[in-house]
């Protein structure tokens, strides 16, 4: 039997594979900005745009299967700068708990992780208005 990775793989399984490899993307570029200096939401501010479309291309690509649109593409920044918003919030007040700018960048994004699942397949699976292919 031919396998095909990561054709073989669930969905949710896929999303939580590329959210693993965003997530780590996204904690290491934050956590040399904030050991260059940075201040830990600036940081995670200039984290925020290579992590969400690496993202975003990601699932397009291997998890949902869909295609690309502006619309898609600007939903999907829209909602991830919301739940950086919340990713902000947890990150302070998980970072109080003495530990390292990572592990705190870890754990936030593992609380915020249910709402972007869902928020994901919103938008990527086309269930929002408008963002339905046109058939020609």
């Amino acid at each position: 039997m031919k396998r095909n990775f990561p054709r073989n793989l669930s969905k949710k399984a896929k999303w939580i594979l590329i959210g693993i490899v965003t997530v780590i993307f996204d904690a290491t570029i934050t956590s040399i900005l904030v050991k260059g200096g940075l201040a830990l939401g600036l940081a995670n501010g200039v984290a925020f745009p290579f992590a969400v479309t690496l993202n975003f291309y990601l699932n397009l690509k291997f998890t949902f299967k869909s295609w690309y649109t502006k619309q898609r593409f600007y939903l999907w920044i829209f909602i991830a700068l919301l739940e950086r918003l919340l990713n902000t919030a947890l990150l302070y007040i998980i970072q109080d708990l003495l530990i390292s700018t990572f592990q705190a960048k870890i754990l936030a994004s593992l609380v915020q992780s249910p709402l972007s699942f869902v928020s994901s397949q919103l938008v990527l699976k086309a269930k929002v208005a408008g963002l339905q292919k046109e058939k020609r």
